[in-house]
């Protein structure tokens, strides 16, 4: 199956080897393998490090000429390869192993990072009273947003990363992002949930492995007579967790430099002896 580590390219950027292996794999195919309905997503994902990557780099060598900051120069960055993406998705312009749609993506690709090192969203701190609020003034904003264009929608509005088609491209950026830190608002009231924060913590196993489970399962259900679209999807999602409850410790314990668990390739070690 797809390898899914990490392979360190800075101190501050990393990307997932699985999406790279996943990219060898696709180009020796001639993209025959990527055609499954999962593992796109992978491949995506590694064009849209490459090119943060690509951006995170040139901010770094623009603030060394410029009375400007590294993370503005990254904002700018991202929005300017998100307009190229919706471009491209207007003019029905669509480039090989997804490069449109992670430019499309770029803006909250930006955003996480953001997120992640320049803010406390996701640790404790004295604001955490408010989350409740906090989440609920997004998630209204949201359904009003959605409401507000929901007698444009017809069977033509498409909101497809895959295929890189948004009718409505701003109202995704804004919802998108809006509900975005809603479910982390949510997620931090919560903390944990056994199933689903262990299904989450490890969401790229669960991602390469489900088509798969899926595939097999409806194969032998449909042998011994279990037919029905009730009966087929209570069973397939009990083997599913089954089978993860087994193949989840598997991959942690023999496989952890290809489930994300671990780093693959890091410069880490390397730049601190340089810096030495």
């Amino acid at each position: 199956m797809t390898l899914c580590g990490k392979i360190k390219l800075t101190p501050e950027c990393d990307c997932h080897s699985g999406a790279f292996l996943w990219f060898c794999v696709t180009v020796l195919t001639g993209g025959f393998l990527a055609r499954s309905k999962a593992w796109w997503f992978l491949l995506c994902l590694f064009i849209l490090n490459l090119i943060f990557y690509i951006g995170n780099i040139a901010a770094g060598k623009i603030v060394k000429y410029c009375s400007i900051s590294k993370e503005v120069c990254i904002v700018f960055y991202s929005i300017l390869i998100g307009a190229l993406g919706i471009s491209l998705s207007i003019y029905g312009i669509h480039l090989p192993i997804w490069i449109d749609t992670a430019c499309s993506a770029m803006p909250f690709f930006m955003m996480g990072y953001m997120m992640h090192r320049h803010s406390n969203i996701l640790v404790k701190n004295e604001k955490d009273r408010w989350l409740p609020l906090y989440a609920l003034i997004l998630l209204v904003i949201c359904f009003v947003l959605i409401a507000l264009v929901n007698n444009n929608l017809t069977k033509d509005t498409w909101i497809s990363f895959r295929q890189n088609k948004f009718t409505y491209p701003t109202l995704l950026y804004l919802v998108g992002a809006m509900g975005l830190i809603s479910i982390i608002l949510i997620a931090k009231m919560i903390k944990h949930l056994p199933i689903v924060s262990s299904l989450g913590r490890y969401s790229i196993i669960v991602l390469v492995t489900h088509m798969p489970i899926i595939y097999f399962m409806k194969k032998i259900l449909l042998e011994i007579g279990i037919t029905g679209d009730k009966q087929d999807a209570i069973c397939i999602l009990l083997c599913i967790l089954l089978s993860w409850a087994i193949v989840i410790p598997l991959c942690r314990k023999f496989l952890p430099k290809l489930c994300a668990q671990k780093d693959l390739i890091s410069i880490e070690k390397y730049i601190q002896k340089q810096n030495k």
